[in-house]
């Protein structure tokens, strides 16, 4: 087996199944000995995949857990996940309109974009 599909099956078989469970990525990095960067890649690549892992970093349940099938946390999770990216849009929107007021349209220079 791959190394790739057994962390992914390792953070599958160890993420709490509910919020007052939950762990920070840190914490899950350490049980699983990697970077905690790499345990939240493998989160975005897991929740792609189509895994409804939940987050929280807010209120006294912190962490990721994947909830069982059919949980209201699921569907939670997709209005604050929704929430976000429209904040991100708004953001999006004002860079791209500085950048055209400010240079022409010219998007940049690669290498210094981030």
């Amino acid at each position: 087996m791959k190394k790739s599909n057994r962390r992914r099956e390792a953070i599958i078989r160890i993420l709490a199944t509910s919020r007052e469970s939950a762990r920070t990525a840190r914490e899950y990095a350490e049980l699983l000995r990697i970077e905690w960067r790499q345990f939240t890649r493998a989160v975005c690549k897991l929740r792609r995949e189509g895994l409804p892992i939940c987050a929280a970093n807010t209120g006294k349940c912190r962490g990721y857990w994947l909830p069982p099938g059919g949980s209201p946390d699921v569907a939670a999770y997709i209005v604050r996940f929704e929430r976000r990216n429209k904040e991100q849009d708004k953001t999006l929107d004002a860079l791209k309109a500085y950048q055209a007021k400010n240079h022409g349209g010219n998007r940049g220079n690669s290498e210094t974009d981030s």
